[in-house]
């Protein structure tokens, strides 16, 4: 028999990526209990891991963007009887305005952040190191 705390769910994230106004940003969410929070879930049953993504993205936000690559893969072990979680992110690009999202239930704020803004946001470990690669691969974009 499987302990069931050795068991995973999978979360993919999007870090979204805005760039313009001489500034790379990246949007992130703010949930009712004051968190910020990237884009995203847990996958449902028989679910693709970037379709989850993209189905998230579409109930959380109301825009449907292109999923990129996976930019960052970690494990978040939790105590029981919290799940152990893999979270899966991926480096997307967005041209919507944040004015222009229409959020969920879920979430009550949606705001861009430069790099410099990111650390003092009390972020999981998972997203912030996502985060930061996410800053370093828009360097590289032209």
């Amino acid at each position: 028999m499987t302990d069931s705390s050795e068991l995973f769910r999978v979360s993919a994230k999007a870090v979204i990526c805005v760039q313009g106004h001489g500034q790379d940003r990246v949007l992130l969410l703010r949930t009712p209990a004051g968190k910020w929070d990237l884009p995203g879930g847990r996958l449902e049953p028989g679910e693709d891991i970037e379709a989850s993504l993209a189905r998230e993205l579409v109930e959380e936000m109301g825009i449907s963007i292109p999923i990129g690559p996976v930019i960052y893969c970690s494990v978040r072990r939790r105590a029981p009887p919290k799940q152990n979680v893999v979270v899966v992110a991926y480096v997307c690009t967005m041209d919507t305005e944040p004015d222009q999202i229409v959020l969920s239930a879920e979430h009550e704020t949606v705001r861009l952040f430069s790099a410099a803004e990111i650390g003092e946001l009390g972020l999981v470990d998972s997203y912030r190191e996502a985060i930061e690669k996410a800053f370093g691969h828009m360097s590289t974009m032209v």
